[in-house]
């Protein structure tokens, strides 16, 4: 049996390790890139492939992370133009695993009744601070 191919969208300080250690854990990963590239190249040179939106994100995988500051940002991948919802794809699961604001996130998933398991990584940011989680950790924060 295959793995699940793990999109990942926001490959920060706590994202990179995490898309990282799923890749070295023998996931198929596809990522969307931001302003610094370092990492995207870093997960590249590992065997992850590069989605140039949200919607292709989601298109190519069967969950999706989220890993994002704020509701804002996390809001604006999963509806805007070129957002998740916008790829159609019935069953995708979405993991917001950000320091959004959880509440606001429920909000619009219940608003457009879908499908979506909402998980905050806030509990595992506020234990350990961005930087000081464990690399070894950095698969699932939020439990």
């Amino acid at each position: 049996m295959s793995k699940p191919t793990i999109g990942f969208i926001g490959v920060g300080y706590m994202g990179h390790g995490m898309a990282k250690n799923l890749i070295a854990s023998g996931y198929p990963l596809v990522v969307k890139g931001n302003r610094n590239r370092d990492p995207v190249e870093d997960l590249l040179t590992r065997g992850a492939q590069e989605a140039a939106t949200p919607r292709e994100v989601a298109e190519r995988s069967d969950i999706v992370h989220l890993c994002l500051s704020n509701s804002a940002q996390v809001e604006a991948v999963i509806r805007g133009e070129d957002g998740i919802l916008a790829s159609g794809k019935d069953g995708l699961v979405v993991l917001a695993l950000s320091n959004e604001d959880e509440g606001k996130v429920r909000d619009y998933v219940d608003k457009f009744n879908l499908g979506i398991r909402v998980a905050s990584g806030s509990d595992a940011s506020a234990k350990y601070g961005v930087r000081g989680i464990p690399a070894s950790a950095l698969i699932n924060p939020a439990g």
